[in-house]
Formats: structure tokens, sequence, C-alpha cells
């Protein structure tokens, strides 16, 4: 059986919040420029075309037989459009009145409305604040947008497709073979455009605006596939007088010949006609998803409210506050969910959701939603992941963790229900190409002769993809909302032990370790939460050498191994040691962050955490990393430089590290310590019985956001964790057999859209002749002091690029000038309580802000309450003393 099928599609979808501003994750303005670069670095090897239009409207755009066969108005529908403009207002107004029908005897798109909702925004022409120059919708919801305010991003949730104009055909960053061009040759034309180089042999000036102008493309359309349940979307670039229609899906885009609309209007006619006469499915919506009933809306309110209370321990304002994470009044939604039983047949289960605790603004990958759930049958509260899985993987992740819990591997999650989402064709006349299975339909279409070459010599890679979901229990919140070094410890020994099980029992590796993959789970009985391993999509089986059966990299950039970050090619296999050491990571990265120490912003804090976690480089378009991970194995430039409050985490780490790469002089009493994991293992479990562990002595780091760009998170390909309220972006998550390049417009290879160049941040502690004394050399450093950008008038004209990178230059060579030998550490930089609001924000913003303010709680030792900065002595006042988990 098909999923049941609604009547109208769910629009205006909330998106997850970020847990330090309770606004939007992902869509912060001035970080809007890096986004848009990297989609476009993720996205430009999916782009299929030029198809030829009629291909494209015949293959894409089923018409039903009950269409209006009266057909569109054609002759001299854009004949008012000029030929090029002075800017885009030019195009938009002769366009819109097409559109709209007010030059012909009726509108190109039959029930639908076409609106300028480019000059609906507080700053039009801003990075960050950007809306599509024309927007199409139902009549209804264009009155609902009239309604909105100006600041909202509802056009959005609302649209039926957008238009993205350009004044001059010069920015039209694809380039078609010319007319008769046979087969052969098209496959060695760049579909890329490349205008020449400028005087310096970087890319031209109008290369750069195309790039820039379909980046901005490509984002607008990610965040219109976070704002609803879709399964496509088409979209029209208009370059003063030439005309492409596009479709995206998650496996990335395919995009028409360009046409002049004034000459062939007939295109553009049909391609509306035809998207007004199809059904909600054809025009890219998933119909297995339905507003929920209000007697539901009541239900999933209090169910949910009731789970927040037990996992975080709060009431009041702080659990209206953590509530808001979850739920959004009004916008309460029912998806179904398809389970197959072993008798073969189909049932379809209903989970109401609201808010999700993840969402994707990436394009192409899984583009995963994340929800707390209520379960309609036994009104439990469930996680429920609704994700795009790729073609390529051996099994289903619900399968994956069937076998884990038959195998009774502990602290994984219950798999309830899964399977892969349907259209229903009975009730929706989508086509014959697209019954059955809701998947990707780019991938198909990679052979086609009237393919090109993507760009530069670099053939495209499109991974296909189905629609998945999946149920589990239970709900948590990840491992940054862990409350103490005691809770920190516990929770990560319990992944240690998960994955040491599944190996021994299921001869399975995890093989993406990472903070948002661990889940705190509040136990009744249990001050201390429980660590909970999840995510198990990029988890492979191993063969005797135990080694897993695929190669390459897999998970989240910042805490692979170094041997991982250093495969560029991907034919390295993973071990249980490169999970090992992911976990090594993710306590440092989580120490760091909310451990009380005395490392401050000043003494380099971002750099240190920038250039350990972040940095990537890329040689001849393949990135590679690890270079201060690989530092630290010979001198522990990195983990040394903190000084934690507590001695005994400090001892565990010192431990840990060195058992990873023995010390000089200890090679031979740490000669299997790594190898066998039942060395650390018996460490560590004896560690947490003989030591005093402090309770409540979580604390917030000011982390500029400078040097530290985003959440601990690379590619397009990224997944979040299975049932945590995480806040990881869909940026840094890697699974990918093929290789990585970088966006043509760097053209030194660096991808300067992820972070700028840092420094090692170890100012006033490590001589410059220290850093050179390192085989292999090290990435190269700045020590200087950073200035901080003066904050303008949000009405204030933005500089030109090059005159912004120029003023910084001359700042940052000023402030190097009249720095002093020793840069005094600013007192009290770091704010502590016991009484956090977790957060995965890392910039300057306070990261308490988190759902609701997770308190510490039980017994009064180790409070860092008022305590400024640590003394650096590791102070364990009050630590607790009982070594078991109550």
């Amino acid at each position: 059986m098909a999923h049941p099928s609604t009547t109208t599609p769910v629009y205006n979808v909330p998106m997850a919040l970020s847990g330090s501003s309770h606004r939007t994750l992902g869509l912060e303005p001035d970080r809007a420029m890096a986004r848009n670069l990297q989609h476009l670095s993720a996205t430009r090897q999916c782009i299929l075309g030029p198809m030829p239009v009629q291909l494209f409207l015949d293959s894409f755009l089923h018409v039903p037989s009950t269409a209006d066969r009266s057909g569109p108005p054609q002759s001299g529908a854009f004949t008012s459009l000029p030929y090029h403009a002075g800017n885009a207002a030019g195009i938009i107004k002769p366009l819109l009145a097409a559109l709209n029908g007010k030059s012909s005897p009726q509108p190109c798109c039959p029930g639908y409305t076409f609106h300028n909702t480019a000059t609906r925004s507080l700053h039009p022409r801003r990075l960050g604040y950007m809306k599509p120059d024309i927007c199409c919708f139902t009549t209804t919801h264009a009155d609902i947008i009239q309604k909105c305010a100006t600041a909202s991003r509802a056009e959005f949730g609302y649209l039926e497709l957008f238009f993205k104009i350009e004044a001059d055909p010069m920015y039209d960053i694809c380039s078609d073979p010319s007319p008769g061009t046979d087969p052969e040759t098209r496959k060695s034309h760049h579909l890329m455009q490349d205008y020449g180089s400028d005087d310096e042999g970087g890319p031209s000036v109008v290369v750069q605006r195309a790039e820039k102008v379909f980046a901005q493309h490509i984002a607008f359309a990610g965040e219109v596939f976070a704002r609803q349940h879709r399964v496509f979307l088409f979209t029209v670039s208009i370059f003063g007088y030439l005309a492409r229609i596009l479709r995206w899906d998650r496996s990335g885009c395919i995009l028409t010949e360009s046409f002049d609309i004034r000459e062939q209007p007939e295109h553009l006619c049909e391609f509306l006609w035809r998207f007004s006469q199809t059904a909600h499915a054809g025009r890219g919506h998933d119909m297995t998803v339905e507003v929920a009933h209000a007697d539901e809306e009541a239900l999933f309110r209090t169910l949910i409210s009731t789970e927040v209370r037990l996992q975080l321990d709060v009431d009041g304002e702080e659990l209206d506050q953590a509530l808001r994470y979850h739920y959004e009044p009004g916008r309460v939604t029912a998806i179904h969910v398809l389970q197959s039983n072993p008798e073969g047949d189909e049932t379809s289960r209903r989970f109401i959701v609201s808010r999700p605790v993840i969402s994707s603004l990436s394009l192409t990958g899984r583009g995963t939603r994340g929800f707390w759930a209520v379960d309609t049958t036994d009104h439990s509260v469930v996680f429920l992941k609704d994700t795009w899985r790729s073609h390529s993987t051996t099994g289903k992740e619900g399968d994956v963790l069937h076998r884990l819990n038959a195998a009774n591997v502990q602290n994984v999650p219950t798999a309830l229900t899964h399977g892969d989402v349907l259209y229903d064709a009975e009730d929706e006349d989508i086509g014959p190409s697209r019954r059955g299975l809701q998947k990707t339909l780019t991938d198909t279409f990679v052979s086609e002769p009237w393919k090109c070459q993507a760009y530069r010599g670099v053939d495209t890679q499109v991974a296909g993809r189905k629609h998945y979901r999946l149920v589990v229990s239970p709900v948590g919140y990840d491992l940054r909302y862990f409350r103490s070094t005691e809770e920190l410890l516990h929770a990560t020994y319990d992944v240690f032990i998960v994955m040491k099980d599944a190996l021994a029992r299921n001869c399975r590796l995890h093989r993406d370790i990472s903070i948002a993959n661990i889940l705190l789970v509040k136990e009744r009985g249990s001050d201390i939460r429980r660590g909970y391993l999840i995510d198990w999509e990029c988890s492979w089986n191993v063969d005797e050498s135990g080694q897993a059966l695929q190669p390459g990299r897999a998970g989240t950039w910042d805490f692979m191994s170094i041997k991982m970050l250093r495969d560029s090619k991907n034919i390295r296999r993973y071990t249980i040691q490169d999970d090992m050491e992911s976990l090594l990571y993710v306590v440092f990265y989580s120490a760091l962050h909310w451990l009380p120490h005395n490392f401050t912003d000043e003494d380099g804090l971002p750099e240190v955490i920038s250039a350990f976690f972040k940095r990537r480089t890329s040689k001849s378009g393949l990135l590679f990393g690890g270079d201060a991970k690989l530092r630290n194995t010979m001198d522990r430039f990195y983990t040394s430089a903190p000084t934690f409050d507590s001695t005994a985490f400090r001892e565990w780490l010192d431990t840990a590290f060195d058992y990873h790469s023995p010390p000089k002089g200890k090679e031979v009493e740490y000669a299997d310590k790594w190898s066998n994991p039942d060395h650390l293992d018996a460490f560590w479990s004896d560690f947490l019985h003989t030591h005093n562990l402090e309770r409540g002595d979580r604390v917030t780091h000011e982390i500029s956001p400078d040097y530290v760009p985003g959440d601990s998170s690379s590619s397009d390909d990224s997944d979040v964790s299975s049932s945590a309220a995480s806040s990881v972006s869909d940026r840094e998550r890697h699974d990918f057999p093929q290789h990585v390049h970088e966006p043509s417009a760097h053209p030194e290879g660096r991808d300067t859209s992820l972070q700028p160049q840092p420094g090692t941040g170890l100012r006033e502690r490590v001589s410059p002749e220290r850093l050179a004394d390192v085989t292999p050399e090290p990435e190269r450093v700045r020590a200087s002091p950073r200035k901080r950008p003066r904050q303008s008038s949000e009405d204030a004209p933005s500089p030109r690029r090059s005159e912004r990178i120029r003023g910084r230059q001359e700042r940052e060579a000023v402030a190097r000038t009249n720095a002093p030998a020793n840069v005094p550490r600013a007192k009290g930089r770091r704010r502590a309580t016991s009484a956090p609001r977790a957060s995965a924000s890392l910039g300057r913003s306070r990261q308490g802000g988190g759902p609701s303010a997770p308190r510490a709680r039980g017994g009064s030792g180790g409070s860092a309450r008022g305590r400024g900065r640590g003394d650096g002595r590791g102070s364990v006042r009050g630590a607790r003393t009982t070594p078991s988990r109550k």
C-alpha cells in the first residue's frame, strides 16, 4: 500500500532554532557569503545540462488527462522585455505584467499569481537578507504573504516556484555548446563558463559575479526545501532576454538549454501552463505529510512538555523556553511512516511533529530533518528521522539498528519502525516515471547524450537517493548539553563500550563518532545521564582483519582520525582505532568549549579550535587535513595549551593521548595500549571508579566567530544524529567514495569559504622557533592580535569585497605593528555557572541560550559559580567521590 494522501500540501514548515539566540539555525546573515560559496562548492558537480527544453517538459511535467487543453498564450507573450537592462528591476516589471496576464487575454499560469518578492526585505541587496526576485503563489498564499512582516522569510515557506533574475546575459554561469554539436564533443564541453582571468591570474570579475549569482540561486532553493516538505522544486533563471528552467532534487539539478524568451516564448509559456495543470505531487510536494488535527496538537504539546521536563529537570519559564525547540503553536503536522512486516504486508503509522531539532540548508545530500515526535498509536515520545538515503548504501539504518538490538548491544537506539517513502499513485496523477518510491531523478540522466562536462575537466558526480524515515527511542540531548566533567567522561565511556560491543557482537564499526552522535538520556533514579551512540547510517561491517569492508572517508571532518584526514584519495579503510581516536577528539572539543580552563579568546582559543578541528587544504582539488592533530602526536602542542581546573580531567586527557601516541621514551611501555582497546577500557573504567570528578562545573567560553565560522561540522552529504536535539549543520559530514573538489573561485586551492587562515593561537606560550621545529612541517601560522570588525550602520552601503579585504589587511598590519610583546589576557571572559544553557553556537553570544538551561543537579562540589577564570591549580573542591553512576 502507499501512504495516505492529503488533499493539500503542508506549507511554511518550522526550522530548527539556534541554541543561543532562539533564531533560525543556519541563516545568520553575516555568514551568508561563506554559506553560499559552500553551496556552490557542494553542488556544482551535481548540475546536469543543458537539456533540450521540450525533452525537459515531457520528462518532468506530465499533463494529466483532465487538464484544460486550451493551452497557454504564446505569441508575443514577452516582447515587452528588454534584451538587457541596467538592473534586475528593468526585467522584473514587464515580466510580472506578462506572467500575470495584464498584457494578454489570460495569465500564463492559471490559478497562480506572481509577485515581486525581492523588495520584501529589510535589506534587499544584502546577502543573508535577499529573497527571490519573483515568486509564484496560490492566490490564498499570496494574501497570507502580504500580511507577513517584511523581515520574515515566509515567502520560502509558501512559494510554488521562483525566478532568479539578472539584467545581463553575461551573468549566466552556464554555457551551451553550439547547436548541432555531436555527442562526443558535448562530453568535453564545459557546462560552467570560463570567462578568462584578470590581470593577476585570478578569476575575472564577470565569472566571480556569475558564480555569486548562481550560489545565491542554490541557497534560495535550499531554503525552500528546508521550509517545505518537498521531493523536488522547479525554478527559472532569467538573464536579460535569455532564460533557463531548472529542476532541483536531493541529487542535484537539471537545467535546460537557454532560450530567447522574446523570440521563443512558447517554452516558458508551455512550462507554466503544464505546471498549473499538474497535481501537487507533480509540482514537487510530499503529500505524505498533512496538517495535524487540533486534538493531536494538544496531545503533542502535553507529552513533549512532560518529556522535556524529565530530560532537563526544568519547569515554569525554563520549560516554556525549552519547549520552543520542539513545538511551534499552530504549526503541527502528521507524518506517515510506512512499515513492512515479515509477512510482506505494509502498514502506515502516524506520528505528530512540529519544530525539528535539526533542519538542513544543504540542497544536495541527505537533507535530514529530525523531530521529537508523538506516536498516535501508543502516545509515546520518539525520535523521527526524515532523510534521503544513498542508493549506494548496503542497507537501511533501521535494519542495522535491528541487528544491533538483536545482538544485545547496549546504549544504541531501539528501532521502532522504518521504511522508504512512497508516492500515492492512486490519488496523484504524477506521471509513470515517478510512481512508487520517492527518489531522486537527477542521477538517472547522467548518461544522456546532451549532458556536458561539469567544469574545467571535472565531470559530474551525482548520487541517487531515496526518501526514508526512521523512528527510534529514546529521545535526549546531544553531548553539547553535558553538565559536568563527571557526566562528560561517564557518557563518553558508555559510547566507548558501545563501540567495542558492536565490533565484538555484530562485526560493525560506527565510522562517525562525533559530538552530535552521542546522546545524553536521563534515566529515572540517575543523576548522570547515560551516553547513547546514535546515527549508524555510515557504519560498515568489518573483515577478519578488523577493517571496514567499504574504503574511504565517512563521518564528521572535525573528529576524523589523522589517517582518514590524510587519505585524500579515499582508499584507506576504517578500524576501531579510528573511531577511538575520534572519541578522544570529541572529549577534547567538548572540554575546550564547556569545561573550566584558563585559555581565553585573547590566548587564541578560536584559532586552536579552527586549526585542530576544522582546517583543511586541497591538492589537485582533493581535500586533506590533520596537520594539527599530527603535530599534537609529537609534542602535545595543542592538548597541553589549556590548564583545566580539574586535575583529574587533565590526567585522563594526558593518559588517553599517551595511549594513542606514546611520548618519546615510552614507546615500549605503551606499545600495544592503542592497538588493543581492552587497555583503554581498563584504564577508563578504573579511572571512573577511583577519581573524584566534578559536578556542576560546566562553563560557557566566549569564542569569537572570526576563526570558527560555524558549528562543528563539511559535506553536502551531511546527516544528523538519530535522536538528539542537535544543532550540527549539514556542512561537515562526509560519506563519499568520490573525491571532493574545491570551488573554482579560489584558485590557490584553499577552501577560504569555510574559514580564514588561522594561527596556532598559542600566543605568549610558544616561541616562533618552536613552531618551525617540527617534522613534517605544520601549517603556516600567524600570531598577530585580531582586529574586531567595525560595526556599521544597517543602511550604510557595503564596500566592495576587494576594498574590505584591503581594509582588513591594513588594520591587521597596524595591529601587528602596535601590538605589545606580551598580550595581556583579559580577565573574566568566561562566564561560569552551575546552570548553563547548553548551546551548539560557537559565536560570541554566550552559548547560554540552548533548549532551556539544563541545570546540573546533585552535589554542590565542583561548581564554577562566580569564579570567573579558573585558578589553574585544578581544584576539585567538593568533588563527588562515588565511583558509580547514580
